[in-house]
């Protein structure tokens, strides 16, 4: 499990990323979007697998979690990097 999760840091770098980017824009209905996406996916795919694979499961789901929402970034980089910060 330990392997798994030390293989997802690659992927929650981009996470950490747009994580960090939606608090410096106070942005945070993408912040907790991006927060509550994360923990949905990580508890349905750890329930799926936990029951077959144990703990391997959770680090399984942890990855695959991880790895979704990095392609999912990834893919809509443009928005949310390139959108103007709010005035105050």
């Amino acid at each position: 499990m330990l392997r798994l999760m030390a293989l997802s840091a690659v992927p929650n770098v981009l996470f950490g990323v747009a994580v960090h980017v939606a608090r410096v824009r106070q942005a945070l209905v993408f912040l907790t979007g991006l927060q509550l996406t994360f923990a949905a996916l990580l508890l349905a795919l750890s329930l799926l697998l936990m029951p077959r694979y144990g703990l391997t499961g959770v680090g399984i789901a942890w990855l695959a979690t991880a790895c979704a929402l990095a392609l999912a970034l990834t893919a809509t980089a443009p928005r949310w990097l390139s959108a103007a910060p709010r005035q105050p």
